[in-house]
C-alpha cells in the first residue's frame, strides 16, 4: 500500500491506526520515493522506531491510539445517528446494561508519566554510587560514618515511595484500558458495512434520502476493521504496562536490598566513634591522681600522730578509716574491717592481695601504663610523669 502519509510522523501513526488503515495483526507496506521498492515491517516494530525517533514512549503512543478511536467513534455516533442506533442494537443482543457511550469512553487523563520511571532509575544508579562511597567510608574507618547511612537510609526511603506512586498510576492506566466489554466489540467487528448502514423504514423521499447517503459516506468501508483494532490496541496497552511494572518491581527490590543491608549495618556502627587509648588514659591519670594523694595523706597522717604521742583522741585511728590533722581535716581512705582473731600480719597480706586486684582490674593498656610509671624509690611509687 502507498500512502500519501508520513511514516515518520507519530501523528500520521496515530491517525492511520486509528482509521484502521493499518492494524496491529497486519505488517505495514513502505515504499521508497519513487515507488518501485516495498518493504513490510511489523507494526509494533514502526511504533518503536517511531518512539526513539520522536522521543516518547511506546505506551503513550498506544493510549493516543486508542483513545482517537473511541474519540471517533463518539463523533461517529452523533453526526449519524443510523450507525449509532445499528450498534445500540448490538449492544441490546448481550445482557449487559451500558449505553453506546459507555463502550466508547475513555480517561480524562492518564496518570503515569514515563519521565517518572526514567527518574526512578536514575535514583536508583544514584543509590547504587552512595552504596559504593559507603563501602569506602567503612574501610577508611570515618567518623561520619553513622550519619551517612542514616542518610542514605532516607534516600532509600524517598526513593521507595516514588517507585510505589509510579505502580500505583500504572496499574490504574492498566485498569482503565482493560476492555470493558470486549465481547461486544468482537461481535461488531463482525458486522461489515452493509450492516451499519441499512434502513428499515425506506423512505421514497429525495430529501430523505440525499442525509442517509450522506450518513452513509461518513461510516468507513473498513469499519469492522476499526473495531478489530478497538480490540487489539487494549491488550497491547496491557502487554505494555505489565513490562512496565516489571520494571519498577525489580527497581523496588533493588531499593528493598539496600534498606535490608543498611539497616544491618546501622546497628554494628555506633553513633559517634570515641578513641578508646585517650578515654583510657584519662581514666588512669585520674586513679594514679587519687592513689597519689592516699599515699600522701597515709604520710602526712602518721607523722602527726608521731608528734602527737599517740594521742588516738585527738589523731584518730587507722582502723577507724579517717586519719587528722590539728585543724580537724579529715581524708576518707578505703575502711577495711577486719576480724579481732586476725593478727598485724594477716592484715598486712588483705591489703596487699586488695591491692594487686585493682591494679589487675585496669584493662590492658592501662595496666601497661602503671607498671611503667612505677618506680621502687624507698619503697615508695613515684610517677615518672609527674
Amino acid at each position: 500500500m502507498n500512502q500519501p502519509l508520513d511514516f515518520n510522523s507519530c501523528e500520521d501513526f496515530v491517525n492511520m491506526s486509528s482509521t484502521a488503515v493499518i492494524r496491529p495483526n497486519r505488517s505495514i507496506e513502505i515504499r521508497n520515493v519513487s515507488g518501485d521498492q516495498v518493504r513490510l515491517r511489523p507494526y509494533m516494530d514502526q511504533a518503536r522506531i517511531l518512539c526513539k525517533n520522536n522521543d516518547t514512549n511506546l505506551l503513550s503512543l498506544l493510549t493516543r491510539i486508542q483513545d482517537k478511536i473511541n474519540k471517533d467513534m463518539l463523533v461517529r455516533g452523533n453526526n449519524v445517528p443510523l450507525f449509532k442506533q445499528k450498534v445500540s442494537s448490538v449492544i441490546a443482543e448481550w445482557p449487559y446494561n451500558v449505553s453506546y457511550e459507555d463502550i466508547f469512553s475513555s480517561p480524562e487523563s492518564v496518570p503515569f508519566d514515563y519521565n517518572d520511571l526514567m527518574k526512578c532509575n536514575a535514583v536508583i544508579i544514584g543509590l547504587d554510587g552512595d552504596m559504593l562511597d559507603l563501602e569506602k567510608q567503612v574501610a577508611e574507618e570515618s567518623d561520619s560514618l553513622y550519619s551517612s547511612v542514616t542518610n542514605l537510609q532516607g534516600k532509600c526511603l524517598e526513593a521507595g515511595n516514588e517507585i510505589n506512586t509510579c505502580m500505583r498510576n500504572i496499574d490504574q492506566i492498566s485498569e482503565d484500558y482493560e476492555p470493558k466489554f470486549p465481547k461486544i466489540f468482537m461481535d461488531l467487528s463482525t458486522r461489515q458495512k452493509p450492516y451499519y448502514t441499512s434502513c428499515d423504514n425506506e423512505s421514497s423521499d429525495k430529501l430523505n434520502d440525499m442525509v442517509y447517503r450522506k450518513g452513509c459516506n461518513e461510516i468507513p468501508d473498513n469499519i469492522p476493521d476499526i473495531f478489530g483494532n478497538a480490540i487489539m490496541l487494549p491488550n497491547m496497552i496491557s502487554k505494555e504496562t505489565e513490562y512496565t511494572k516489571s520494571i519498577l518491581q525489580n527497581l523496588h527490590k533493588n531499593v528493598r536490598n539496600k534498606q535490608l543491608i543498611l539497616s544491618k549495618l546501622i546497628e554494628n556502627v555506633p553513633e559517634k566513634r570515641k578513641t578508646y587509648f585517650i578515654d583510657s588514659f584519662q581514666r588512669l591519670i585520674k586513679s594514679m591522681i587519687d592513689s597519689s594523694e592516699e599515699e600522701y595523706s597515709d604520710e602526712e597522717g602518721g607523722g602527726e600522730d608521731d608528734e602527737g604521742g599517740g594521742e588516738d583522741d585527738e589523731g584518730g585511728s587507722d582502723d577507724e578509716g579517717g586519719v587528722g590533722d590539728d585543724e580537724g581535716v579529715e581524708i576518707e581512705v578505703d575502711v577495711i574491717d577486719y576480724s579481732p582473731q586476725l593478727n598485724s600480719e594477716d592484715r598486712e597480706d588483705i591489703e596487699k592481695t586488695l591491692g594487686e586486684i585493682r591494679v589487675e582490674e585496669l584493662e590492658e593498656p592501662e595496666r601497661k601504663l602503671v607498671d611503667e610509671s612505677k618506680k621502687t624509690k624507698g619503697g615508695k611509687y613515684e610517677l615518672s610523669f609527674f
